[in-house]
């Protein structure tokens, strides 16, 4: 796990003032893994550092969750429920920034995630 990733934890209401990483609005179907069970959701918004996802159902702030990403091969990212507010949920991921550019390499440009 990638501390620096992990260590960075972020609020609703701290949106755009706290943050370390750039975020890009997108609109993209993924899958949330928790333990054996599987959660379609939909993710708002991406940095490298974690990413906004709606979810109908509540979750435990703190839980660690995979993101899987249909549209990138299923590719999976593990994360961490940061918060919880309504059907948004913040996930801090715990990989390194170089690997969320890894998967993303043919998007940085057009993400914004060209730190």
């Amino acid at each position: 796990m990638d501390q620096t990733s992990a260590e960075h934890s972020f609020a609703p209401e701290e949106q755009g003032t706290k943050r370390r990483h750039q975020r890009r609005s997108v609109l993209w179907p993924a899958m949330l893994k928790i333990n054996s069970y599987e959660f379609h959701c939909q993710i708002w918004n991406l940095s490298l550092g974690g990413a906004r996802v709606r979810v109908d159902l509540p979750l435990k702030e703190g839980t660690e969750i995979t993101l899987s990403l249909p549209n990138r091969d299923n590719t999976d990212i593990k994360a961490r429920i940061a918060w919880q507010e309504g059907e948004a949920i913040g996930l801090i991921f715990l990989v390194p920034d170089s690997t969320i550019k890894r998967i993303f390499k043919d998007r940085l440009h057009v993400l914004g995630l060209e730190e």
